[in-house]
């Protein structure tokens, strides 16, 4: 139902500005099996959206200049308490675990 079909006073309200647009400004990474993003550990800001969940900062050198952010999920939180700021990453999503209601990720330090 578009707002033409509500005809209300409200009807005529057509701009839609997310609530936690600033979070969501540059590109969030995908959860999907294998998906694995490479880069430095540039920022965090903690309890995000409406879940209050860590939100990860990765400068992966994207050719569009933008940001990779990814929420913190157990698995990822754990793991991400033995990173710095300015770390060099690979983080990739492993799988969710239905029967645990779990996603997996695997964090790796990169080094010259």
């Amino acid at each position: 139902m578009n707002s033409d079909e509500h005809n209300n006073r409200y009807s005529n309200y057509t701009k839609k500005i997310p609530v936690d647009e600033n979070y969501y400004d540059d590109i969030l990474f995908e959860k999907i099996p294998g998906n694995k993003i490479v880069g430095k550990y540039i920022d965090l800001s903690e309890n995000v959206g409406r879940y209050h969940q860590n939100l990860y900062h990765i400068d992966s050198d994207r050719p569009d200049n933008k940001i990779t952010k990814i929420f913190g999920y157990a698995s990822l939180d754990r793991q991400m308490k033995e990173v710095n700021i300015g770390d060099v990453l690979e983080i990739e999503y492993v799988k969710f675990h239905i029967d645990k209601n779990y996603h997996e990720f695997k964090v790796s330090k990169l080094y010259y």
